[in-house]
């Protein structure tokens, strides 16, 4: 008899982490779907909404100082943004929503990691109006959108990122031919 409670034990286990991990930890919006707009004022003081962005690939990145996974990302997504910022001539951009308490560490944190995009936004730690719209569970969570707003792929990687702006600049770099007054 104990064997068999043991074994319903770890059945009902197993169910609740994937019941958990699957569907309750899951993005809320899927990759085809249009993001809902927000406003809000970033840390620099200007205003932000998201339709502002329409016209350009953008990374929609929920994170924060305090995150592992989050920071450890951070060299390589600067260091993405900083290659491809000029050649692309503002069509690349990344709106970091930072879920932290503390606004002096956030802004320690962007100048130690040079994320030099100018879209910062700080969120309470416990969540707030943006991570409820989104319905952040973890993160990082992000979006890569499209120049629509629509989701072309939940928590992207670098790699994923990268062959996205490989894309559009080559054919930024064939429009540059084809308009060339050399042609």
């Amino acid at each position: 008899m104990k064997v068999f409670n043991w074994v319903i034990f770890i059945i009902l286990a197993g169910l609740m982490y994937f019941i958990y991990q699957f569907m309750y930890m899951k993005p809320a919006f899927m990759v085809g779907e249009k993001v809902p707009d927000f406003r809000t004022t970033t840390i620099d003081g200007k205003k932000f909404s998201i339709r502002d962005m329409e016209g350009k690939l953008v990374l929609l990145d929920f994170w924060a100082t305090w995150c592992g996974p989050c920071r450890k990302q951070l060299p390589a997504l600067s260091s993405l943004y900083r290659t491809y910022k000029d050649s692309l001539h503002g069509v690349f951009e990344i709106v970091s929503v930072a879920l932290d308490d503390d606004t002096t560490a956030l802004r320690l944190v962007i100048n130690q990691d040079s994320l030099v995009w100018p879209y910062h936004i700080r969120e309470p730690k416990s969540g707030g109006e943006i991570a409820a719209l989104y319905q952040i569970k973890k993160i990082p969570t992000s979006y890569l959108l499209n120049d629509e707003g629509q989701i072309l792929k939940v928590n992207p990687g670098i790699d994923d990122i990268k062959e996205w702006l490989v894309r559009i600049d080559a054919v930024h770099n064939q429009n540059r031919r084809k308009t060339s007054p050399m042609n």
